[in-house]
């Protein structure tokens, strides 16, 4: 990112700026010219395009000097006082890893192999901290996870103080031997979720809040999301965020996973195509230096076919399996991101249970671990050119398949089955021990250090790491921002049934329109902008006693936002009444389900999903009864509200939020509503602006939904859809008006 002339810096720093209308990376010259060491300039951009068209670079400088060698000047990282090969922007960036590489030391290089989670701290706090310092200066890590609510306000992390961290920590590194800069990732956090969970992905805060990763593909226009991938990009980079760790495209094939709802659809070849749309915009392509934020895609080759409909972060859902022999199609996303450039690509935890493909008999460890998977398959036969970073805890808490190896064995096995950078660990000195030890050859050492640092040389962040952090708070939330995600918003919703229910009726003050709603804002639903609706509301309040109002009469429509959320903190691996319990038993192992987790990693189910025994309860009947899932409002308020609409004459609305593929079974009576419509996280306004018809609806379903809860637990993991019997509502179904 280009810095302005006037961006402020604390005084006890210095900067250096170079200013330039372009960047190029083209080699050579200038060897012969005077060098000149200044600590601080000003130059006009009009001074630095030469007569081959070679235009300056920007030069952010903290405390480093900056080297002048004819008209163009350069940052003297390692302050040795001459230009360095790895200094030099005009050379192309291999010859500057290379070059960078021979001057590391072990230390160093064993650095660049971690990547743990550091976030901001509150506003009034010191910016940087000991884990910073630690992390930086002692560990010599260059690889970050932030993961920080961002809000604008003087409490909390602001844009404003989230760019100032960042930009503190991009000069506690530049005044390390090297100079090395760092790069911050984040999960995904552009979205409207009420329930984000850290280590899953974050709250939006300030960011625009666009619909869920299946309402993105719901809106079935590559159009939107590369309006989604340039927008959220100009927001993270405002406050320094150059890294991912998004999106997910592995393809939703089983509705039990938990996660499904931050994959966007059951069809590889759609997902494939929003990958391929996301490379570039978000990333602009292959990575250069305009790129905003550099990929990492995950979770290769594929987590949705998650055995028992079971998640790899805990014990019980180790497995992958691609039983329905379509593994090559969960391929086709991660296909479509590596040829259209992306930086990196996550494995995921899974083991790939009895797999086959292209003669190949997999090895039965965690992907990250699997050679076959990670250099003979993504890196050799698919042409990945990046890095691989692994998922986060895989060394310890999730090293499937190699649980009973040493932490040495299991770093030694993830760096040589191909994995670049492990997530969640920040030893360096566990590294160097491997290496000295012989596990992992210093060949491999390099080739990783050589992998990772082509991503900073390519993003520019050697020539300038610093973000203008007076702009953040402007940039991120923008109203043009936050008015493109309300459009995605209203797009993505998709009417799955309409008996002459909608749109509702416009009130006028001759004609008043009653409404009766529960679990969403009557001060929305009631706004002139609709034409002014009469509204009662049904929520149970402290103020009303928990009491449901009933519909009263001459109420024209009951319109209930039906949401559906996990309670499953209470479990134990050791628990008697929850992962201990005889009464509840894993059929894989014959065991209970925390059997084998004597260091309670699954403890809390941290993040996500119901409990182990009731995940093939997705059925309304069934969830509304389950000791591990809530439905809101409960099922017999939207039953008894549905009841008392209809003897008044009202019509009923139901729009259910979507997290997972759900079962509108026949004993729930849902499917009896007038009207249903499919979100995938809306605000109440875009809800109420296809409701009322100020926009059609147009999204169309990203995956099936059977009819009932036996379809899904007798499907093939790995395979999309349904027989037609047991189809509901197909994939691509979507009506308007």
């Amino acid at each position: 990112m280009l810095l302005h002339p006037h961006f402020h810096l604390r005084k006890t720093y210095v900067l250096s700026l170079v200013f330039a209308a372009a960047l190029s990376a083209c080699g050579g010259g200038g060897e012969g010219s005077s060098t000149t060491l200044e600590r601080a300039s000003a130059v006009s951009p009009d001074q630095f395009t030469d007569a081959r068209g070679v235009v300056q670079p920007a030069l952010g400088s903290r405390s480093k000097p900056i080297l002048k060698l004819g008209q163009f000047s350069y940052r003297d990282l390692n302050s040795n006082g001459k230009l360095d090969q790895y200094e030099n922007w005009r050379l192309p960036v291999d010859v500057r890893v290379a070059e960078l590489v021979k001057q590391m030391t072990l230390d160093e290089k064993a650095g660049m192999l971690l990547i743990d989670t550091l976030s901001a701290p509150n506003q009034g706090s010191p910016l940087i901290g000991a884990t910073a310092l630690r992390f930086i200066n002692e560990e010599n890590m260059k690889r970050f996870i932030f993961r920080s609510t961002v809000q604008v306000g003087p409490t909390g992390v602001s844009p404003v103080w989230a760019a100032q961290f960042t930009n503190e920590v991009q000069a506690l590194a530049e005044a390390t031997r090297l100079g090395i800069p760092v790069i911050f990732k984040s999960n995904a956090r552009n979205h409207y979720d009420r329930n984000a969970r850290q280590g899953i992905n974050e709250p939006s805060g300030s960011f625009s809040q666009w619909p869920k990763e299946p309402g993105l593909a719901a809106i079935r226009d590559m159009a939107v999301i590369r309006d989604f991938g340039e927008t959220i990009g100009t927001e993270w980079s405002a406050i320094g965020l150059r890294g991912s760790y998004a999106y997910m495209f592995d393809t939703a094939t089983d509705p039990r996973w938990f996660r499904v709802h931050e994959t966007f659809s059951e069809d590889a070849d759609l997902n494939a195509d929003i990958a391929r749309n996301l490379v570039l915009s978000w990333q602009g392509g292959p990575v250069n230096p305009n790129t905003k934020v550099a990929m990492t895609i995950k979770h290769f080759p594929g987590g949705g076919p998650a055995a028992g409909g079971f998640d790899a972060h805990y014990t019980f859902g180790k497995f992958a399996s691609y039983s329905g022999g379509l593994f090559g199609d969960h391929l086709k996303p991660f296909q479509a991101a590596i040829d259209a450039g992306v930086s990196a690509i996550m494995p995921y935890y899974s083991v790939p249970e009895n797999l086959t493909y292209d003669g190949v008999k997999f090895d039965e460890v965690g992907f990250a671990f699997n050679q076959q998977a990670i250099t003979d398959l993504l890196k050799t036969k698919m042409g990945h050119k990046g890095y691989v970073n692994s998922d986060t805890g895989i060394i310890g808490s999730r090293a499937w398949g190699l649980e009973d190896k040493t932490t040495a064995q299991q770093i030694a096995a993830a760096i040589n089955a191909g994995t670049d950078v492990l997530s969640g660990f920040n030893s360096k000195q566990a590294i160097i021990d491997v290496v000295n030890s012989g596990l992992v050859s210093q060949a491999r050492l390099d080739a990783a250090v050589t992998s990772l640092l082509k991503e900073q040389f390519a993003l520019g962040l050697f020539e300038n790491p610093y973000v203008d952090d007076s702009k953040a708070n402007d940039i991120v939330g923008k109203p043009e921002f936050l008015a493109r995600a309300l459009d995605a918003q209203r797009k993505s919703l998709t009417l799955l049934k309409n008996d002459a229910t909608l749109p509702l009726a416009t009130p006028t003050p001759a004609v008043p329109v009653r409404l009766y709603s529960i679990n969403l804002n009557p001060t929305i639903l009631g706004d002139a902008a609709y034409g002014g609706y009469q509204v009662t509301t049904g929520d149970r309040t402290a103020a009303n006693g928990q009491m449901r109002a009933p519909v009263p009469a001459g109420t024209h429509y009951a319109v209930i936002r039906v949401e559906v959320s996990n309670a499953s903190g209470g479990y134990r691996s050791d628990d008697p009444l929850t992962g201990a319990n005889p009464a509840y038993i894993n059929p894989r192992t014959g065991m209970t389900w925390g059997a084998q987790d004597p260091g309670g990693v699954d403890n809390r189910l941290n993040f996500g999903g119901a409990f182990p025994w009731e995940v093939n309860t997705l059925d309304f009947t069934g969830m509304s009864t389950a000791q591990s899932w809530r439905i809101s409002p409960t099922l017999p308020d939207i039953q008894a509200t549905m009841a008392e609409a209809q003897a008044v004459g009202a019509k009923v609305v139901l729009s259910v939020y979507f997290r997972q593929p759900y079962v509108l079974d026949d004993a729930s009576g849902l499917k009896s509503a007038g009207a249903i419509v499919a979100n995938y996280g809306v605000s109440d306004t875009a809800l109420m602006d296809v409701l009322t018809g100020k926009h059609k609806p147009q999204g169309k379903l990203p995956w099936a939904l059977a009819n009932n809860v036996s379809a899904i637990a007798t499907q093939h993991p790995d395979a999309p859809g349904y027989a037609a019997a047991d189809t509901l509502y197909p994939f691509g179904h979507g009506l308007t008006y």
